[in-house]
Formats: structure tokens, sequence, C-alpha cells
């Protein structure tokens, strides 16, 4: 599997999962991939158009816009978008938490997405 993490999650996070992960699966942070000032639409439609991209982003007002909204929907990528709050929680912790999640995660539905807690 092939996951990507977005600017709201540290590289240093994808870096450090890639690494315990590898050569099975890979972990890859958008600014690895993409300039970071990169529109959403614009990784999002390039992900798409590659296929098999499973995205994790800590932007959960992504999609608010119809632009964003046509652009997942269009790319069938399978994404989870973390909850409010991501970003309070200490860094360690949200590691440990993409972590566990990560290691049982199923592919739901294309371009539904799911929420972590």
């Amino acid at each position: 599997m092939k996951f990507f993490l977005d600017n709201c999650l540290a590289i240093r996070h994808a870096r450090a999962l890639n690494e315990m992960v590898r050569p099975d699966h890979s972990f890859t942070h958008l600014q690895e991939k993409f300039a970071p000032e990169t529109k959403d639409e614009d990784w999002i439609r390039a992900l798409g158009r590659e296929g098999d991209w499973i995205v994790i982003s800590g932007d959960y007002r992504i999609g608010k816009s119809a632009h964003e909204r046509r652009a997942w929907h269009e790319s069938g990528l399978t994404a989870s978008f973390l909850s409010k709050g991501w970003t309070n929680i200490p860094p360690l912790q949200q590691h440990s938490k993409l972590t566990t999640s990560s290691n049982r995660r199923r592919r739901p539905n294309r371009a539904r997405g799911s929420r972590w807690q």
C-alpha cells in the first residue's frame, strides 16, 4: 500500500512510518512529491491519475470548496481525514495513533473516506 500524508501532518511522521513499513509499503509526505504550496485539488488530481494511494489528511476542512470536493470524487482515492483538534495532540501521541491505525488499516469505500479519532 502507498500512504500519502498532507501538509497538515509533520513530514517526520511520513519518514518514520516509511522506515517501519518498507519495502512492502510506503509513506510519502506531500513535500516529498510536490511543492509545499501545491493546491489541494492539484495534488489530489495528480495522485488520482497515479492511482492506488491512500491519503491521510489532517485538514478536516478539506473538501469544503466545490473544486476540492469535485477533485476528491473524480480522483477515486481512498482517504482518511483526521478529526478536528488533531494538531492539539502531542507529536508522539500523534505518531503512536498513526502507527496503530496504519497497522490495522483496511481500505474503505473509495472516495468516501473515514475519520480517525
